[in-house]
Order: structure tokens, then sequence, then C-alpha cells
């Protein structure tokens, strides 16, 4: 049998009501530190077991934790949300993606904000940077084409053109001058003299340098009939000797005046090799009037020539020829009808 003594219930119960007017109701008195994390990133949970602070009666309690993710990148709906290039619970992997243009393999992330990059794109582009992909290099613009003239930004690449008078080289960037007088494509009637990235022409002492700056004219001229002109007397009027005309005809172009009832004859010769006059390219006879004509003659010879027009004296001293604006154009012309006599 079991005695309890008075005093001692009595005072068990009250050192028991003064603990627990001491506490208020749901506290604890003894709590630990939070266990470590289950995750370091992307979400997780920790716990602890506390005493409660009126009678011993253990409670555990939980919550979330590490709720981030790496790089930046947002935690929502209980996960990291990661963009395309990162991939991992947390968004720490780097994950390579199609970026046009940039070499296989050549991309890196990072960067703030987070972003990826291609470290080496394709020849004709650069790296723009994170999140920028690759952009189109303007070689012109930044002056690393190489282009010793003129350059024109092609996509991915550029091409480069030379100036009139020069004509591009086979490494394709510089340019060389055209020697127009030795290529023949020049266009000058007599005389050519290259320059640098074109030419000059020039004429023989007798002509004169028309405006178009290419064809020679020669001074006025004419044989008179009056006096000790005897019939059948000749005046040569000869040119200097010419280029071959190659491949295109020129054009023999002068003004005559044959006025008068006893005109002789007009013709016009080339030669070829020194026989005076030659062969006969055009001829006209007899009193075309008072006013000035136009003729046209076209030339044409794999070798070098000259030009003879000849004028004969007629039957009496009533008619004199004269010449005037005597060129030579570097194109073919439509002779005239019915004016060559055989």
């Amino acid at each position: 049998m079991i005695v309890l003594r008075l005093d001692s219930v009595i005072a068990f119960l009250v050192a028991s009501f003064n603990i627990a007017a001491a506490c208020t109701y749901g506290e604890y008195d003894k709590c630990p530190n939070w266990d470590p994390c289950s995750k370091s990133c992307a979400g997780g949970r920790q716990c602890r077991t506390c005493e409660s602070c009126a009678w011993s009666i253990d409670k555990r309690f939980c919550q979330n934790c590490n709720e981030f993710c790496y790089n930046g990148h947002s935690f929502y709906n209980g996960r990291c949300q990661c963009p395309g290039w990162r991939s991992g619970e947390c968004c720490e992997v780097c994950r390579h993606i199609y970026i046009p243009y940039c070499v296989t393999g050549q991309q890196q992330c990072g960067g703030s904000p987070d972003g990826i990059m291609c470290t080496q794109c394709e020849p004709g582009y650069h790296s723009g940077g994170y999140n920028q992909g690759c952009l189109e290099t303007d070689e012109c613009a930044a002056g690393t084409s190489g282009c010793a003239q003129q350059c024109t930004n092609t996509q991915g690449s550029y091409v480069c053109s030379c100036l009139p008078g020069y004509w591009l080289w086979t490494d394709k960037h510089a340019c060389i001058d055209t020697d127009e007088c030795s290529a023949g494509t020049s266009g000058c009637a007599q005389q050519c003299t290259n320059t640098q990235g074109s030419y000059v022409c020039s004429c023989l002492p007798g002509y004169w340098l028309w405006t178009d700056k290419h064809n020679c004219n020669c001074k006025y001229m004419y044989i008179g009939t009056s006096g000790s002109r005897k019939v059948g007397e000749t005046a040569w009027l000869t040119s200097p000797m010419l280029r071959p005309t190659a491949f295109t005809e020129r054009c023999l172009m002068f003004g005559y005046n044959m006025n008068g009832p006893s005109i002789g004859l007009l013709s016009v010769y080339m030669t070829a090799h020194g026989e005076k006059p030659g062969s006969l390219l055009w001829r006209m006879s007899g009193d075309q009037g008072q006013e000035w004509k136009g003729a046209s003659v076209n030339l044409s010879s794999l070798e070098q020539y000259q030009v003879i027009i000849e004028a004969v004296v007629g039957n009496s001293y009533f008619g004199d020829i004269a010449i005037d604006d005597v060129t030579i154009l570097p194109r073919a012309c439509q002779q005239e009808k019915g004016l060559l006599i055989g």
C-alpha cells in the first residue's frame, strides 16, 4: 500500500500549475536547429523536432528551403524555369542550341543577365555577344576587305571592283592600270598616250583635236584651177601612218565643195604597203553646186595604213575643189551610194 503525503501532493500540484501558467498553448521550450535542406537549389524541405513547454510532448515541424535557381533564373510552381540554353534541375548546365552561322560546338553561356554566345562564327560573320548570335561583317565599312579601289558588301562576304581605266587582278583585290593605247580600245584617231587610269589622244602636225577628244581634223584646203594650173594636175592630202583598224572599221568624214562647169575629180585612196595612191575607196566628179556637201568612207585594214585624198584639175579654169573638217571616227559609217566609180 502506497501512502502519499498530503504536503507532497500539494507541492506537485502547485508546481504544475505554476509551469502551466507560465506557458502559452502551442509553445515549445526546446527547438533544435533546422535539419539540412534536402536540395541545394530548386526547392527542398528541412525539418526539426521541438519539445513542449508545459508537457513533455514532442512535435515535428517542416518548411520549404532553397527555392532559387542558378544563373539568375526563376523558381516557379515548385521548379526552376530554365531558358533554352540551360538545362539541369537548377539551370546549372550550359546547353548548346542552334545559332545561325555559328561553328558547331563553339558556344558558351554566361553574361549578366544570363545568355549564350557564339565564340566562333563562320567566315563573313562575327559574334554579337550574349544572345546576339552571329552578325554579318561589313568588311567594306570596316576597311578590312583589302580592296584596292571599290568594295561592295554582300551576304557574308564582299566583292572588289575597279574604277574605269583599271582592271581587277587575279587576286580579286588589286587594280591594274588598263593600257587602252596598246589594247587598241582608246578610239584615238592618230596618237594615243597612256596615263594612270586613262589615256590622252593627240594629233599629228597639220591636224587638230576634235571636241570629242578622239578625232583629228585638218585645216581647210583647196586646189584652184586658175593661173598656171594644167588639165589633169593633181594635189594630194596624205595622212600619217594610222593604226590598224583590227576588227572594227573606222569612218573617214569630210566636207567638200566642187563648184564650176569644169570641175575635175575628187578621190579617196588607201595604201598599206607604200604604193601611191593605193586602192580607190571613193570618188566624186563634176559640178556639185555652190553648197558644201559631206562624204563618209569606211576604212578597214589589219595593217598600218595611210589615207590619200586626191584632187584632179578639170579641163579649164572654171571650177575649184575644196575640202574641210576631215575627221576619222572610231566606228563604221554608211558609205554614200553611187559615189564610188571603178
